[in-house]
């Protein structure tokens, strides 16, 4: 009977490291959180009243673009107050934990990011990308763009997460945590078992 040493990743020379890594980007080309992400986009959508999402295509390393209709056509070109406004009306009012009633109570307990008037963190789909897309929606606002153009300039915050995402995700460092967490083993050359 042949044995076989086996070793951790922190146990592998530099040269067994890389090629680890390697073989696991050469394997692992899918995003983790992709699904997650699309799911919150068509989420803010789906809860903007007087918004739909039209056609789109998104995703990491392409041109992403996506196209909105809006029940009121003149609504597109609101800016700055107007905007704001009509984004609190459509979307962020019926999100925000009420001043009202057991709902107020319920959450009062978990903390200052439950007080009302709040937003729940990740209120759409409980992924935290929810937050990213709001933040991005306000902020692009509030740099002067035009209803339309904030909500068509998304898919160019999606692309970037997805992005973000695959470059995290083909690192060293979370290589290291995943075959860490999930007890590894590699041959000396780097070979994963």
């Amino acid at each position: 009977m042949k044995t076989i040493k086996v070793y951790s990743y922190n146990e592998l020379s530099k040269e067994s490291k890389e090629r680890a890594l390697q073989d696991w980007n050469d394997e692992n080309r899918e995003i983790v959180w992709a699904e997650e992400i699309y799911k919150s986009f068509q989420e803010i959508f789906q809860q903007t009243v007087g918004l739909k999402l039209g056609n789109y295509s998104i995703g990491a390393y392409q041109h992403s673009w996506a196209t909105v209709v809006f029940e009121h056509n003149e609504v597109k070109d609101f800016k700055g107050h107007r905007a704001i406004t009509w984004i609190e009306n459509n979307l962020l009012d019926h999100l925000r934990i009420s001043y009202y009633g057991d709902r107020r109570k319920e959450v009062s307990k978990y903390g200052q990011w439950y007080r009302p008037g709040m937003i729940e963190p990740c209120p759409f789909t409980g992924y935290c990308f929810d937050d990213t897309l709001l933040n991005a929606l306000q902020q692009s606002v509030k740099d002067g763009d035009t209803l339309e153009e904030t909500f068509k300039g998304l898919a160019n915050v999606v692309q970037k997460e997805l992005e973000g995402e695959h470059e995290y995700q083909q690192s060293e460092e979370y290589f290291k945590d995943h075959a860490e967490a999930n007890d590894y083993q590699f041959l000396e050359n780097g070979m994963l078992i």
